[in-house]
């Protein structure tokens, strides 16, 4: 099994979450701009926001009101896209 792991970029985000984001600054390049992804999965919604340059992370999956998951980070180490024979 061949396993692909690599630091993040821009079309990464956009294969994973399956929705353009919403930039903070529409006229900032992807790594200085904040991005907040969107998306449902089932009967989850997921809010994940990202600011590339400095790796500010929001992660937040809710079940109609009730927010299940919370993680925030700031100047994270790394975000990682990672693929195993093209699961994701």
């Amino acid at each position: 099994m061949t396993s692909e792991s690599k630091s993040l970029e821009e079309i990464d985000l956009l294969s994973f979450f399956e929705v353009e984001p919403t930039r903070l600054d529409g006229d900032t390049p992807w790594p200085y701009s904040q991005l907040t992804y969107r998306t449902r999965v089932g009967q989850y919604q997921i809010h994940f926001c990202i600011t590339p340059s400095c790796l500010d992370v929001e992660l937040s999956v809710s079940n109609g009101d009730s927010e299940v998951y919370r993680l925030e980070g700031l100047a994270v180490k790394d975000v990682r896209y990672h693929n195993d024979n093209g699961v994701e």
